[in-house]
Order: C-alpha cells, then sequence, then structure tokens
C-alpha cells in the first residue's frame, strides 16, 4: 500500500519495490503495473467518498456537521475495508433497518 500511495505523490519507487508490487497484484508484466495502482487507489478513494457523502447527508440531520463528517469519514472506510470498526457503543445495531446505512 505504501508502494501504491508513493506512485501518487511521485515518488520513485526501485526495481526490487515494483518486483514486490507486481508478484503481491499478480501481474506478468510490469509495464502495465503502475497504471493498475493508481486505478486501485482512484477506484478505492471514489468508493469511500460516495459513501462518506452518503452517510455525511444522513447523520448531518442528528449531530452537528463536523462530527457528521468525521463519523461518515470512519465508517465509509471502515466499512469498505471490512474492519467492523464503528464509533457507537454497538456497533450499528441500531440502524440494522435502515436502508441508508445498510
Amino acid at each position: 500500500m505504501s508502494t501504491m500511495f508513493a506512485f501518487l505523490v511521485g515518488k520513485k519507487i526501485s526495481l526490487r519495490q515494483r518486483l514486490i508490487m507486481q508478484e503481491s497484484l499478480n501481474q506478468f508484466s510490469i509495464g502495465g503495473l503502475v497504471r493498475l495502482a493508481k486505478y486501485i487507489l482512484i477506484f478505492t478513494a471514489v468508493i469511500e467518498i460516495v459513501g462518506a457523502v452518503i452517510l455525511f447527508f444522513y447523520w448531518q440531520r442528528i449531530y452537528s456537521p463536523l462530527q457528521a463528517l468525521y463519523m461518515a469519514v470512519f465508517h465509509s472506510i471502515s466499512a469498505f475495508c471490512n474492519a467492523g470498526f464503528s464509533l457507537f457503543s454497538d456497533s450499528i445495531m441500531h440502524y440494522k433497518g435502515d436502508l441508508v446505512i445498510n
């Protein structure tokens, strides 16, 4: 993941790092590796941002805008990574029947 982040900020990576990344992403050539890494990072960011925006507009009715933003970003990333972390004491069981949250 840190190697992929280095791509985004324009930092050069070594051949060894490229080979490790090539193996972890199951690629046969190094040529398309940079493009694939950027695609994965952009796709991940877009999905997490869309989730955070939906949750923000849902929770801004209940919480302050800053708190709603924090909770939305946290839960969006946690859900995408399937981490299972939550800021609520009962996880998100309070929202178990809610279509927006689910």
